[in-house]
């Protein structure tokens, strides 16, 4: 027999007929309290959702009975919403009482009582619960430790006293991160067992590590949570690196200059043994005044445009009609770079080895 809720009365009597407990909002007698001894609390929401105790009493008259009454919230309960009735000890079975009903208030009696559960003491504290013979079901929701993106994970629920074939209904959170369902409706099977499964998108995306929960509910989506569980999406579809079509495998390097690379579609050799870049030799930025010149000096092969490269810019554009460059071998090798326009310009000069 499982306990729905407990309660004390604290006795009440009308004369030396009636004791236990009443409340209306014109006459009161007794407590119901959670504690021996507390305050008033008549909440029987265990019993039934919203619901109260109005009355819980022995009358000795006619023979002697044992009346229990519970208010709903909306309306009178169902008359099967508990097995057993006991007080101080003494068990009243429900399918021994007669009910009935007035507005929301279902109120269950037991004739032919003789002997008073409640005794004569009034402000005794005596023991009132109700019982049912209907375990209570239980559900245990067990999630993979971790999914990798774009497999399946599997989920299992495992439940006791529930019925072969009930409903049960399952989700996960971060829907958008799973292709399918996140989603769904599973039945229990003749071991009270059920699973589902769901599988994280492979997203191509580098996001990390997500944690994320699943649960199971009972009635609908949005019924009761009765267990849920954790698990982690392992972020193993992550964003890819650059990559080219076309090329070719590089040659062999020399002990002077290494591998070559090649141009899309092998085109050319576009760095490899007769090219390589080791140095910016200069760069500079100044205002050249009109028809003036600067000289760079000490840049070895100055006069060999395949070792060495000259780029210049200006900020009034790049026209070669107002400005320019020479090579000479003089100084150590020497760039020189000329404005030749009358008015004053900026030019930028970098100066490149090449080879």
């Amino acid at each position: 027999m499982a306990v729905l809720q407990t309660k004390y009365v604290n006795v009440g009597a009308i004369g030396t007929f009636v004791y236990g407990y009443f409340f209306s909002t014109s006459f009161t007698y007794g407590t119901l309290s959670n504690t021996s001894g507390g305050s008033q609390d008549s909440s029987l929401s265990s019993v039934v959702s919203g619901a109260v105790c109005e009355l819980v009493r022995y009358a000795t008259s006619s023979g002697g009975s044992v009346q229990m009454s519970i208010k709903g919230s909306s309306s009178a309960p169902s008359a099967t919403v508990f097995d057993t009735l006991k007080i101080a000890g003494t068990s009243f079975a429900r399918s021994a009482a007669s009910s009935s009903v007035s507005g929301n208030t279902r109120t269950w009696s037991w004739s032919s009582i003789s002997t008073n559960p409640f005794g004569t003491t009034t402000g005794a504290n005596k023991l009132v619960t109700w019982e049912t013979t209907t375990s209570t079901p239980t559900y245990t929701l067990t999630a993979p430790t971790s999914i990798n993106e774009g497999s399946a994970g599997t989920f299992n629920i495992a439940t006791t006293n529930v019925s072969t074939g009930t409903s049960l209904y399952w989700s996960v959170t971060s829907p958008t991160q799973f292709t399918g369902s996140t989603t769904g409706t599973v039945t229990t099977n003749s071991s009270g067992a059920a699973s589902f499964s769901v599988t994280p998108t492979a997203d191509s995306t580098t996001e990390g590590a997500l944690t994320v929960t699943a649960r199971v509910r009972t009635s609908s989506q949005s019924g009761t949570i009765v267990d849920s569980d954790t698990f982690v999406v392992n972020d193993t579809s992550t964003t890819p690196g650059g990559s080219g079509g076309g090329g070719q495998s590089g040659g062999s390097g020399s002990g002077g200059y290494g591998v070559e690379i090649f141009g899309p579609d092998n085109s050319s050799v576009v760095f490899g043994s007769n090219l390589r870049c080791t140095s910016i030799q200069v760069y500079d930025s100044r205002i050249y005044q009109g028809n003036t010149s600067h000289s760079f000096t000490g840049i070895a092969d100055a006069t060999d445009s395949a070792k060495v490269e000259v780029i210049l810019s200006s900020a009034y554009g790049t026209s070669t009609a107002s400005y320019g460059y020479a090579r000479t071998s003089a100084n150590g090798g020497t760039i020189t770079v000329s404005n030749t326009q009358n008015g004053a310009r900026t030019l930028q000069t970098v100066i490149l080895r090449i080879g």
